[in-house]
């Protein structure tokens, strides 16, 4: 087998092909496209297929197409340190943040995400917020190969439903929050909120060297319903959020349109910090992306120092004001959550109109 496919348009010579079921195609329709291209072998979930090359036959060809990739691919995530972010708002600049921290710490950081594929300084073009486990599998070996040493991955609840992360080792997961959002793929926010938890049940039962960590708001209610319901003595749990009892607890959080500051207590340790973005919901960003830094090795101080040269997050209520004579932001909030948190972010930095 020389590489691992499942669209039979980039079927090739040699290559093993996955029949997939998807929501728009049946990927067991193109098995003959993908043998006039002379793939070695096919992946099937459907009974009874006669073929004139090996076929193996299984009962979930998503499944079976992560493990595969997995060990394909040398097992690229246990030579890393991998954090999953998963929720409906702030995953993307939580896993950016998270992947600034380490990199300024010379820990070598890997980014798959909405904004950004980053394989160790080399760059791929982004297809979806979650890559199919071929490709995921794929991006984590070229980590490895560029000497990355940790990466940071944004899982959707497409990601978790459809098994694209199902092989990946998790040393840490974050949760953000839930909220009305995907119930065209879901159905419904149970099973929603189920398949967000899913993630949470692999990252416990993942095998490492060190105890795996679950970073989770503890101001959400799905957040303190997870972190009730985690499997105790099979991971290591870490709340985050600005209400009493929060492990990493922010407050005094004060806004300008240069970002905003806020003080931090972790334990008996206390902190002011200040991230150069605008909102509340930032803070919970900043909070989730300390945790989980410091639960990979890193200095909590310095962390704290690195966050305030963040850059800008496209698209996340990204100032693009320079040389105007007002504001301008760009958010691609499209959630109502997300909407409103933007215009109460806005409104609070008191415009003229």
């Amino acid at each position: 087998i020389s590489s691992l496919c499942y669209d039979s348009r980039e079927a090739s010579e040699g290559a093993l092909f996955f029949a997939i079921s998807g929501g728009n195609a049946d990927g067991h329709e193109y098995i003959g496209q993908a043998i006039k291209s002379r793939v070695a072998a096919v992946v099937a979930d459907r009974e009874g297929i006669q073929l004139a090359v090996p076929t193996l036959g299984v009962a979930d060809s998503r499944g079976a197409m992560s493990a595969i990739a997995d060990v394909f691919h040398g097992k690229p995530s246990a030579s890393l340190k991998v954090a999953g972010v998963t929720g409906t708002n702030g995953k993307t600049t939580t896993a950016l943040m998270l992947y600034h921290l380490l990199n300024a710490a010379h820990r070598n950081c890997g980014l798959l995400g909405t904004v950004k594929y980053d394989l160790g300084g080399e760059e791929v073009r982004v297809t979806r917020t979650t890559p199919e486990s071929t490709d995921l599998q794929g991006y984590l070996a070229r980590m490895v190969e560029n000497g990355c040493v940790a990466a940071a991955i944004e899982v959707s609840s497409h990601g978790i439903a459809l098994k694209r992360t199902a092989d990946v080792r998790f040393d840490v997961g974050i949760f953000t929050n839930l909220s009305h959002d995907h119930l065209d793929f879901h159905g419904d926010m149970g099973t929603y909120s189920s398949t967000k938890r899913g993630l949470f049940e692999q990252i416990a039962s993942c095998d490492g060297t060190a105890k795996p960590l679950a970073v989770i708001n503890s101001d959400d209610a799905s957040g303190r319903k997870l972190m009730h319901d985690f499997p105790k003595g099979r991971a290591s749990v870490v709340s985050y959020g600005l209400g009493i009892g929060a492990d990493y607890l922010a407050s005094d959080l004060r806004q300008s349109r240069e970002g905003i500051g806020f003080n931090l207590q972790v334990g008996r340790r206390k902190m002011r910090a200040k991230i150069p973005l605008i909102g509340k919901f930032n803070v919970y960003n900043a909070l989730a992306a300390l945790a989980a830094g410091v639960g990979m090795g890193l200095n909590l101080r310095e962390a704290v120092k690195n966050l305030a040269e963040f850059p800008q997050v496209p698209g996340r209520l990204e100032r693009v004001s320079k040389g105007r004579a007002f504001d301008v932001y760009v958010d691609y909030a499209y959630t109502p959550d997300a909407l409103e948190n933007a215009l109460e972010t806005l409104r609070r930095l008191e415009p003229r109109r």
